[in-house]
């Protein structure tokens, strides 16, 4: 039988683990920026599927407001800002099961997360821009 943990899910960026993250079942989201094929229909009807080239990806990440990659991102992005920061690969592990979910060999942080606080504790909200990203799971 088959099983399922998140805490059996690793992302890596640079060669950092990344953990602390928000509650949810979309706490970490990988997505293309584009969609892989397009279809193209003629006047006469017929059609022709475009492959497009853009494999350009992105890695949403909810931490919570008290984890530590927070200061570790913040850092990077700081960096980055001043340019010193390059491209980093990110990889997404299910260790458990011993399967690669995600990778991408070179990407940037988007901004910094938004800082909100309040009465209780809030999510902070990274996102990685990648140049190539490969989607396994």
């Amino acid at each position: 039988m088959d099983n399922y943990s998140f805490d059996q899910v690793i992302p890596i960026f640079g060669a950092v683990p990344l953990l602390g993250f928000a509650e949810g079942d979309d706490a970490i989201t990988v997505s293309r920026r584009v969609d892989t094929f397009t279809l193209l229909v003629g006047a006469d009807g017929r059609g022709v599927g475009v492959r497009n080239a853009d494999l350009s990806g992105e890695v949403v990440l909810k931490l919570l407001q008290t984890s530590p990659s927070n200061l570790f991102l913040s850092g990077l992005l700081q960096a980055q800002e001043a340019g010193f920061f390059k491209s980093q690969p990110f990889l997404l592990m299910d260790v458990g099961n011993q399967i690669q979910l995600a990778a991408a060999p070179a990407c940037i942080l988007m901004k910094p997360s938004d800082q909100i606080y309040g009465q209780g504790t809030n999510t902070r909200e990274w996102t990685l821009l990648c140049e190539q990203i490969e989607m396994i799971g």
